[in-house]
């Protein structure tokens, strides 16, 4: 894998992300594929260590396109999840994968052979023609942030449209240890002595296991019980039978679960979509852009037309479909779930699913040529509202989701 020092003159490229994570490099092997000119940047030099339990489902084999067989690292294969509340604990056949992300993120990296500069990006700047310069060293036509919670992208042109909410902050605390496991199952521990959250018990190929926890800081201090106490009594769990005798020294790290947009955020904020501009939809329409965020509070003017799955095709071509209703539920339901111990959470999930049952939803496959995606978001609508039965009296104008765009 290439890595290089910032030059010293200007870089050009088609698209330019920042964070060579998972979500960086997959984004950038597909885009090379459709042939994309991508440069990728990083502060961290790979192969870096990275706190995660490594825990990979087959829908995440199946999108990363990763033939198991070949994967020349680490993967232990599990087939039965353990999940633990209040004292019950319930087997669950399945078929899941463990990873150790400092070879994994590492090979997905160099799978995309896009070009790796070490950089840790300061400032950008957006142009009067759409495209974005990058501490006076890199330009680029479209700029995709993958840097997790620091992101540079998200602070420079985000933080503004989509502040962090405190009550989202969670907090970790994990450890991954050379230890000879004896169960090669995985383990779950929710809302176990209070904890806000979850615990886990991962094990790896070759004498590995990740072991750690996680909570809603919010939570856990009004608690009166901080991280520290949850780690020791995850500790006792762990000693009684899973790993006698490991020897841990946890390191924490802190995130935000996402949140949500306003609606208007496209007007004040063009560059969030290619099509914010150009009067697509009426000002008393909303596209629903799904992002696996929670909720988009709409004003009561304003009506969801249609909710839009997006993915990365690696094709030339962008196209849509349409989605299911269930396909849009667990799109769209992952951080709804995730805020279930808050009372947002579960309304979040029961209005979610009131309206993905009554708009149409539509897997919008985003080709190499973003320069399409306006007219197919333009279809969309057309189609949505072809579709959409006669209004009601009593017809609730709200929508729900992550990220949209008005025209």
């Amino acid at each position: 894998m290439g890595t290089f020092e910032a030059p010293n003159t200007m870089q050009t490229c088609d698209v330019l992300i920042v964070g060579g994570g998972p979500a960086g490099s997959t984004a950038a092997w597909k885009l090379i594929r459709g042939g994309a000119k991508v440069i990728v940047l990083d502060k961290q030099r790979f192969p870096r260590l990275k706190l995660c339990a490594g825990w990979i489902t087959p829908g995440v084999i199946n999108d990363l396109q990763l033939d198991v067989q070949s994967y020349p690292h680490r993967l232990l294969h599990f087939r039965r999840i353990h999940f633990h509340w209040k004292g019950l604990r319930l087997p669950v056949s399945c078929v899941q994968h463990s990873i150790r992300r400092v070879e994994f993120d590492a090979w997905l990296l160099e799978r995309s052979r896009a070009p790796v500069i070490h950089h840790n990006v300061r400032n950008i700047r957006v142009q009067p023609d759409g495209s974005f310069v990058v501490d006076g060293a890199f330009r680029c036509r479209y700029l995709i942030g993958a840097g997790g919670t620091p992101c540079p992208v998200y602070r420079s042109l985000f933080r503004e449209v989509n502040p962090r909410v405190a009550d989202l902050q969670a907090v970790t605390l994990e450890h991954e240890i050379e230890y000879e496991w004896r169960d090669p199952d995985c383990h779950l521990w929710f809302f176990d002595q209070g904890l806000p959250g979850y615990s886990w018990y991962v094990p790896k190929r070759d004498g590995w296991l990740n072991v750690g926890l996680g909570g809603f800081a919010c939570q856990m201090k009004g608690s009166g019980r901080d991280i520290r106490e949850h780690w020791a009594h995850l500790e006792s769990v762990l000693g009684r039978k899973l790993a006698p005798r490991a020897k841990y020294d946890p390191r924490g790290y802190s995130y935000y679960v996402s949140s949500w947009l306003e609606p208007d955020h496209a007007q004040r904020f063009p560059w969030l979509l290619p099509h914010a501009q150009q009067g697509t939809v009426g000002e008393d329409k909303l596209l629903i852009l799904a992002t696996d965020l929670p909720g988009a509070r709409c004003p009561e003017h304003v009506e969801v037309a249609a909710i839009a799955l997006p993915r990365v095709s690696g094709r030339p071509a962008t196209a849509h479909r349409r989605a299911s209703m269930s396909e849009a539920i667990f799109r769209l339901a992952p951080s709804s779930i995730l805020q279930l111990p808050f009372v947002r959470g579960r309304l979040a999930l029961d209005r979610l699913t009131e309206l993905a049952q009554r708009v149409p939803a539509y897997w919008l496959d985003l080709g190499t040529d973003l320069a399409e995606i306006p007219a197919h978001i333009a279809q969309i609508l057309d189609e949505a509202e072809a579709a959409a039965p006669p209004p009601r009296a009593d017809h609730v104008r709200t929508g729900l989701a992550g990220g949209g765009a008005r025209g």
